[in-house]
């Protein structure tokens, strides 16, 4: 049986040590499995290791012991070993639904408050702050509304991909819910270094996204929060950034500068007024001319001039703007 399950002759096995066919990290696991059995301790909990079989490839299994030396009809150690590989990747992929959004494949809320209880508990031993940031995609309802849902879920797509390129190795990026993103950064980062991750994020978001109808800008709203004294529940730590956030999409912006340790952090590219040098570089917006003629006389008395383009915000194209030139003398 054994020699079937790994693909070897069963005689190559006899006489070898079980151990000399476990991996290297679970060898000292393993030799201490047959030494409690050994010395009559009884065995708490089956052991999980890996074991080598003929393909190169380790596999998962679980094994039970048994003491049967007293036994006249065994008289040896009985290594009772199942595979559980396939039991093992179903817990995997349980465990990454559970704490990993579907479609983004970050971590989701659950994880993200999890390493946040974490990192407060190892801040309060360690005397050190924690720090955590929101993101918030302004208006992302109309995304879903003008180009469709699957446009939209390319371009949440694309927003985990910037932001986790934006952050450290180290630190945790999340998706929340909907179009909102949270960060916690390792260890206790200087305010510069705060700075630099929030920069970095919001230039990330600076740029245009791709959509099937082009280039697409979005605003976005960033707060950031860090524990002072004694830390705080997850909930608390949570409350700065994320009412930042939302105070920043209901329209009371800040000048948009960028300080290292403003509560609240937002970039707004996308108004129109911001897509404008862009859209004038790429030769999208084009200058009309249209006559006013004086009904009576049937004379030209002045010109309207429209902007026109094919630049289109998220829910909607740019107005055109007008202006009127001076009526001519006469």
């Amino acid at each position: 049986m054994v020699g079937r399950i790994l693909g070897v002759d069963a005689a190559r096995l006899v006489g070898q040590l079980v151990v000399s066919l476990a991996h290297a990290d679970d060898m000292d696991r393993v030799r201490a499995l047959v030494a409690d059995v050994v010395a009559g301790r009884p065995m708490a909990r089956p052991l999980e290791w890996r074991l080598w079989d003929a393909s190169g490839h380790w596999r998962q299994v679980e094994t039970i012991a048994a003491d049967l030396r007293a036994d006249p009809s065994v008289g040896q150690i009985v290594l009772t070993t199942r595979d559980v590989g396939a039991r093992k990747t179903l817990e995997q992929q349980l465990t990454q639904v559970t704490f990993h959004d579907l479609l983004t494949n970050l971590p989701n809320r659950a994880l993200f408050h999890d390493r946040l209880g974490q990192a407060l508990a190892s801040g309060k031993r360690a005397g050190r702050p924690t720090t955590v940031l929101f993101l918030g995609l302004d208006a992302f309802r109309r995304v879903n509304e003008s180009l469709g849902h699957a446009a939209g879920d390319r371009l949440l797509e694309e927003c985990a991909r910037r932001l986790q390129s934006s952050v450290r190795a180290a630190d945790t990026c999340a998706r929340l819910g909907g179009d909102e993103f949270g960060v916690l950064l390792d260890g206790d980062p200087s305010a510069e270094d705060r700075s630099v991750v929030a920069d970095r994020i919001l230039a990330a978001f600076r740029q245009p996204m791709s959509a099937s109808q082009g280039p697409l800008h979005l605003t976005v709203s960033l707060g950031m929060a860090t524990t002072v004294g004694p830390a705080r529940t997850r909930s608390a730590c949570c409350e700065t950034p994320a009412g930042e956030v939302g105070r920043a999409r209901r329209g009371r912006r800040s000048d948009g500068h960028v300080r290292a340790d403003d509560a609240a952090r937002r970039a707004e590219p996308g108004r129109a007024r911001d897509r404008t040098p862009w859209a004038v570089a790429q030769g999208q917006l084009v200058l009309l001319y249209q006559p006013i003629v004086d009904l009576q006389t049937g004379e030209l008395a002045g010109a309207e001039a429209l902007v026109a383009g094919t630049i289109r915000p998220v829910g909607g194209s740019v107005p055109a703007c007008s202006s009127h030139l001076p009526r001519r003398p006469g």
